[in-house]
């Protein structure tokens, strides 16, 4: 359980992090645009 957490904890701000960064380059795309 323990280690379920622990993994979770290190798996979800790196998800959230590549989502912004998908979000970032997608806008940046549209603005170029």
């Amino acid at each position: 359980m323990i280690f379920s957490n622990f993994s979770l904890v290190i798996y979800l701000p790196s998800y959230l992090l590549f989502s912004y960064f998908c979000y970032l380059v997608f806008t940046m795309l549209i603005y170029v645009k």
